[in-house]
């Protein structure tokens, strides 16, 4: 009897025990790494704009050179999410989020040793293979640690890093440009990348179960979903996971707009500062401030949708508003006279675009079962790279061309176009 009370007691209490939040922890987490991640990707970005760096590495007056450094960095990042994005599912997100890491580090380092445009694309291609391993980890962190009812904005924060890395860093560069010089950039981002791999080590384990600051009470409401559906996980080969995905017809609609998404997302990233500095005439400081200002309205979009997106449990609706305002606003900045004018419409178009990511990564969550998780969201990454890898060097080509920048910018509306269509089928699949 005495034995029964105690059973009964000890329920009791864990049924009152308030739950831990913890798991909030974990995007954030994610969105500083995510941030680090976007400026080591970044530099280049800003730095094509800078003669001394382009005469030092052999580049200058060539656009092509330039956008390749950016196309060899994404190529890199393509093929390593393609390949090793099962090596989540089999070791556990933090290893080799770990190690994508230290590759980030490394490449940093070694960058200002550069002394030809070869050696510095080397480099590049050592920084994409390290950030296209790390993509997919977040991914699989977010399907480990939340409910689906809660991936929309566990993702909407994470993804903010892809918006406020660039709010930051060009400005950042911009300032460290002209005190410092070029090298100094590299440096700085090296010693936080390191700083990142430590306190990824300390705070954020595979899964809720293996962390010390979750008590029983979070981890039954993170853990109630899978078990009232039965699930079990078993341990994913990268041949396993692209077998559940292949026959996915949604998958691939979701992969190829996607693609258009990085297309216009990269061909912004690489090129949106020498548009404002160059094509549009701003001074190192305005084209720093009006860009931070674009990437900070683009975070904002992308919690607002994360968000809304959940609440009304539609996602595909905001990738056509997304695509809509990508194609929009970039036509009407190539056929602009006035400078600030041209440069709003931009700023608008990639603020409203952004809002396509969280709802992408909550339908790659919805759409790939669990245990494949971590494959399927780098065979969608890798692709939809590979894709957006083009678009730096298409761009640089056109500007070589023509001397101007409207063909590089229509050629981002038609990839706008592609995705409005791929957005509209999901839309009327009811995603």
């Amino acid at each position: 009897m005495q034995e029964n009370i105690s059973v009964r007691s000890d329920s009791i209490a864990t049924t009152l025990e308030k739950p831990t939040r913890y798991r909030w922890t974990l995007p954030f987490l994610l969105l500083v790494i995510g941030t680090v991640s976007y400026c080591d990707r970044l530099n280049v970005s800003v730095l094509i704009a800078d003669p001394s760096f382009l005469k030092e590495m052999g580049i200058q007056g060539d656009s092509l050179k330039a956008g390749l450094l950016m196309s060899i960095f994404t190529i890199g990042y393509g093929v390593s999410s393609f390949l090793f994005s099962s090596l989540g599912d089999i070791f556990g997100p933090r290893k080799i989020m770990g190690l994508a890491i230290l590759l980030w580090s490394i490449s940093m380092f070694v960058g200002p040793l550069a002394g030809s445009f070869v050696v510095l694309a080397l480099t590049r291609v050592i920084l994409g293979v390290g950030e296209g391993i790390h993509w997919p980890m977040q991914s699989k962190y977010v399907s480990n640690w939340f409910p689906s009812s809660e991936h929309g904005r566990a993702n909407g924060i994470w993804l903010l890093g892809p918006k406020i890395g660039p709010a930051i860093a060009v400005p950042l560069f911009a300032f460290i440009l002209t005190h410092w010089g070029w090298h100094m950039t590299f440096y700085a981002l090296g010693g936080a990348s390191l700083l990142m791999f430590f306190v990824l080590w300390g705070l954020a384990p595979d899964s809720p179960s293996q962390s010390r600051w979750v008590n029983k009470a979070e981890l039954d409401y993170i853990t109630r979903e899978q078990v009232q559906q039965g699930s079990t996980i078993e341990k994913m080969t990268f041949a396993k996971g692209l077998k559940i995905v292949a026959g996915n017809a949604e998958f691939w609609i979701l992969t190829a707009y996607y693609s258009c998404q990085c297309a216009i997302f990269w061909g912004l990233l690489t090129w949106l500062p020498s548009y404002l500095k160059i094509a549009r005439g701003f001074s190192w400081s305005a084209m720093g401030n009006f860009t931070s200002l674009t990437w900070i309205g683009a975070a904002a979009m992308v919690v607002l949708i994360g968000a809304l997106s959940d609440k009304i449990g539609r996602r595909s609706p905001f990738q056509i508003i997304a695509m809509l305002g990508y194609g929009g606003g970039i036509f009407l900045s190539s056929q602009l006279t006035d400078n600030v004018a041209a440069a709003w419409a931009i700023a608008i178009a990639t603020m409203l675009g952004a809002g396509g990511m969280p709802v992408t990564w909550s339908l790659v969550n919805k759409i790939i079962p669990k245990e494949a998780i971590g494959t399927g969201s780098g065979v969608l990454n890798g692709i939809s790279v590979g894709v957006g890898a083009l678009m730096p060097t298409l761009i640089g080509f056109l500007i070589n061309l023509t001397g101007g920048y409207t063909g590089g910018l229509m050629s981002m509306v038609g990839f706008a176009a592609g995705g409005l269509i791929c957005a509209g089928i999901m839309t009327m699949k009811k995603y």
